[in-house]
């Protein structure tokens, strides 16, 4: 399962890092900035949806595998173990 979120996760995060890198390390015109952050914002939304659906899920997860334990059926009553 961490192999495929991982695997999911690693595009945007990649693509990301390359947009970052080419803006801060090329002189870029101003159309080639906005194109490269239209494309920044976009694997961002790509991440943001991914890690929504993934809460998502966890939260669904959780709420189906709550168990009612009596806790007070499971407790020890008696005074003295030895006595």
């Amino acid at each position: 399962m961490l192999f495929d979120i991982s695997h999911v996760m690693r595009r945007p995060v990649t693509t990301i890092m390359s947009l970052a890198s080419i803006l801060n390390d090329k002189e870029l015109s101003e159309k080639e900035i906005k194109e490269f952050s239209q494309k920044l914002y976009g694997a961002s939304e790509e991440l943001e949806k991914f890690t929504r659906e993934l809460i998502d899920v966890y939260y669904r997860k959780m709420q189906n595998s709550k168990v009612d334990i009596d806790i007070d059926a499971l407790i020890d009553k008696r005074n003295n173990l030895f006595g």
